[in-house]
């Protein structure tokens, strides 16, 4: 199972980024965020709204370390999770007006 996020335009519907990941890295997204990423993107109107959140949970991660949440299947790394929100908050703040949205 996976974790897509994605950004559309309000204007034309066009996606403007779009990116997954494993949905094993779920705990660390929550811990990071104070609740899970999938709800997070769901009630935000945009993707400026995202920002202040996803900066707040790269901080709390890169602060503390990341190798607590290496999945131990092997399918997802506290890394790769923290690669995946830093994708996401790049994505954000260049398309701060665009709609986000998930499929989980």
């Amino acid at each position: 199972m996976s974790c897509d996020v994605y950004l559309t335009c309000p204007c034309c519907g066009t996606e403007v980024f779009t990116e997954n990941h494993t949905s094993n890295q779920s705990p660390m997204w929550r811990y990071a965020l104070g609740e899970s990423l999938g709800d997070l993107v769901e009630s935000s109107e945009t993707a400026g709204d995202l920002l202040p959140i996803l900066e707040a949970g790269i901080t709390k991660l890169e602060s503390e370390g990341i190798l607590r949440f290496d999945s131990p299947n092997g399918w997802g790394s506290g890394e790769s999770g923290l690669q995946f929100l830093k994708s996401i908050h790049s994505a954000c703040a260049k398309h701060p007006w665009a709609k986000p949205g998930v499929s989980r």
